[in-house]
């Protein structure tokens, strides 16, 4: 049966498939293909140490964008499928993270160090939260085993307490969440550069280490992952007619951000 929270999910990752399009083809266009490296930040790909380096970070970190909303959505009971989708994910999320803290403890950032500071802390953060949702997994997995993986499994290994159970998958969907909003920062900060933009934020092209330098800028290398844990810790701790409040709020505002993203493009 089709319901309100189902239409809402599907709704949600459709506008976020679309921002990750519009998000992704600049840099596939300019990076990839046109070869052009400073076409949105100076010198972000001067050798080719560098190109290596961003092109390892950015593509795994697309692919995590788009798999997680599948690894969330589809039929969790295909444990197979469940399993196989969520190691690539947490791969990706591991190669995104690795490489975007080598290029920055190699060459830095533009915004020098509080910025360079401030994007590693958000890589750890991927990675931290990537481990916490491997091993809470395992965790559950041991004390769900489906009835049909018995006959070989020592059971002896097994915890069968239902309220244990219960604990360890919602450990598990904490850090999932927690997980999701990482995966996502990279988005949001985006996104706060375009909300400045037509507010009327003054910003120059291509930008200087100056514009990094700002008051303003400075809040958004903080708070472009430190907002979205915040809503997701918020989601996870309260029920589930206020989540799909909150589901709706960040699907309005996603909507949002897709049109300023239509109109900024092709203005």
């Amino acid at each position: 049966m089709i319901t309100f929270n189902c239409c809402v999910n599907w709704f949600l990752v459709a506008s976020i498939y679309g921002y990750i399009l519009l998000f992704s083809l600049p840099i596939m266009m300019n990076y990839v293909i046109g070869n052009d490296w400073n076409v949105v930040i100076p010198q972000l790909g001067s050798n080719l140490g560098k190109r290596v380096l961003m092109l390892s970070h950015i593509l795994p970190g697309i692919l995590c964008m788009i798999i997680y909303p599948l690894q969330r959505l589809l039929d969790q009971t295909n444990h197979t499928r469940h399993y196989l989708i969520g190691t690539f994910l947490i791969f990706f999320s591991f190669l995104a993270s690795i490489f975007g803290n080598l290029y920055i403890f190699l060459y830095g950032t533009i915004g020098g160090l509080f910025m360079s500071i401030s994007f590693s802390v958000g890589g750890f953060l991927l990675m931290i939260s990537a481990i916490g949702v491997v091993v809470s997994g395992y965790l559950y997995r041991k004390k769900n085993i489906h009835i049909s993986e018995m006959s070989y499994i020592d059971l002896s290994d097994i915890d069968f307490d239902p309220q244990s159970r219960t604990q360890m998958k919602n450990i598990h969907l904490f850090l999932v969440n927690m997980f999701g909003a990482m995966v996502y920062s990279s988005l949001f900060y985006r996104q706060l550069y375009f909300n400045a933009y037509i507010f009327g934020y003054p910003s120059s092209h291509p930008p200087t280490v100056a514009d990094y330098e700002r008051p303003l800028d400075r809040t958004f290398q903080i708070i472009y992952y430190v907002l979205p844990i915040f809503f997701m810790l918020l989601y996870s701790l309260v029920n589930k007619s206020i989540r799909t409040i909150l589901k709706v709020v960040l699907l309005i505002y996603s909507v949002y951000i897709l049109i300023v993203t239509l109109v900024l493009i092709f203005r």
